[in-house]
């Protein structure tokens, strides 16, 4: 897997924890590892690194993204997109590059798109998207059961 390889030279701006939880949508500029849960979409103009652990429950943007973990929808990789052997994605998967491991679990439609047509379905997908609430941070588990 040539993009995977290629993860170890990114340089990482963000990391979010193995026992990180984090609601709302996470807008980023930079290289992000994610290794914990996000509950709301992502929309990273950088670079995506899902960890085997690491869960996203929502709509995920990234330049480019290498996915070892679970997305529950959709998955919008502007350039090269690389999804792992332990990766599992519950949604449509848009890119303009892909390579996708013998293990890996995709229920949905991979469409590959020139960088124009992606530019169309990344406004597309902007425009259908909610109002924007802050980013909340959930230290555990236990604090997180008492949200309403």
């Amino acid at each position: 897997m040539v993009l995977a390889k290629q993860l170890f030279k990114w340089k990482v701006d963000v990391s979010v924890g193995k026992l990180a939880v984090l609601q709302g949508p996470l807008n980023l500029k930079g290289n992000i590892y994610i290794n914990g849960l996000v509950e709301g979409d992502v929309n990273i103009q950088g670079r995506l690194w899902l960890g085997k652990d690491g869960h996203i429950k929502g709509k995920v943007m990234a330049d480019q993204a290498v996915i070892a973990g679970k997305v529950d929808d959709l998955l919008v990789v502007s350039s090269q997109a690389s999804v792992q052997d332990s990766a599992l994605v519950w949604g449509n998967v848009y890119c303009s590059a892909i390579e996708v491991a013998p293990q890996a679990v995709i229920h949905g439609v991979i469409e590959k798109h020139d960088a124009y047509e992606m530019l169309e379905k990344l406004q597309e997908i902007a425009e259908s998207a909610p109002e924007e609430v802050p980013l909340q941070v959930v230290k555990n588990e236990e604090e997180k059961s008492n949200w309403f």
